[in-house]
């Protein structure tokens, strides 16, 4: 890869480190305290030294403060010592899965917002002819895998709290309460999240869509504004859907690890190999393009 394809991969890498946020929105018998402190570490260092991202941030003011504020946001809710999501105790990560919501309006918004960054440095690729066809497929492959992170976090959510909203419904004899409509806030947050993340989709295989639209039929199935298939419960429905985004994230795991494991071997080499500075000027002008 020539150097303006590695700078992009440090992007690419940074973006990783977004997504792999999104692990504390599903629930696990334990979380892995090493790779809980690299993302820590990660998550800040890209804006504090000399990196492609931080280079691009200095020469765009605009976007520049938004994206550092949106970092330090991320940092101060899920990383900082005083974070009430994550918390290590006794050698050991907690979680409180009670903040999902944090974390998507974090996680989401950040990750596209660098999605937007990477588009400039491929612009300003291709007009150069510095283009290279091998960072696209990693980018597609990229793309796709998180997705497939982000639906299977919010389907849980949306599983969970629609079960958990009708069984309050119930135990009232039907009538709203207090604690039904926290929940059914709740929801909307989450159906808001699956709309923003199915409108910001850049993959355009059959295999995403395919997800996306099921997750989108579910939530028109779960507000009533479409009925159930025949013969089925909305168990069956959830069942389904799982399957089917389970599927597509071992699928997609495949194919981005494939890509992703060699480049990021082929940057730590030439990282290594120029003092660990993988630099790439370019005027805020030319990006723009």
């Amino acid at each position: 890869m020539n150097n303006l394809s590695l700078s992009v991969l440090t992007l690419i890498h940074y973006n990783v480190i977004i997504r792999d946020t999104l692990e504390y929105a599903l629930n696990r018998q334990s979380y892995a305290l090493e790779a809980y402190n690299y993302k820590k570490k990660g998550v800040m260092v890209e804006i504090e030294q000399p990196t492609a991202l931080k280079q691009f941030l200095d020469k765009n003011e605009k976007i520049g403060k938004k994206i550092t504020d949106e970092v330090k946001a991320l940092y101060a809710e899920v990383y900082a010592d005083d974070s009430t999501i994550c918390k290590v105790a006794t050698n050991e990560l907690r979680v409180d899965h009670g903040q999902h919501m944090a974390i998507y309006d974090n996680v989401f918004p950040l990750r596209e917002d660098i999605n937007n960054v990477i588009a400039a440095h491929i612009g300003f690729a291709r007009k150069n002819n510095l283009f290279e066809d091998s960072l696209m497929k990693l980018i597609v492959a990229d793309e796709k895998m998180y997705r497939a992170v982000a639906y299977t976090c919010l389907y849980g959510d949306l599983e969970r709290l629609f079960v958990e909203y009708n069984k309050a419904r119930n135990e009232a004899k039907g009538e709203l309460t207090p604690q039904s409509n926290f929940i059914q806030g709740e929801l909307l947050k989450v159906v808001n999240h699956i709309k923003f993340m199915r409108d910001n989709q850049k993959a355009t295989d059959e295999d995403t869509w395919t997800v996306a639209d099921y997750v989108l039929k579910t939530v028109d199935q779960t507000s009533g504004r479409r009925m159930l298939p025949k013969d089925k419960k909305f168990k069956d429905v959830f069942d389904e859907g799982r399957k089917l985004i389970n599927e597509f994230l071992a699928k997609s795991e495949k194919e981005w690890k494939e890509l992703y494991e060699p480049a990021i071997k082929e940057l730590l080499e030439k990282s290594k190999a120029n003092n660990g500075q993988i630099k790439v000027d370019v005027k805020p002008e030319e990006k723009k393009n």
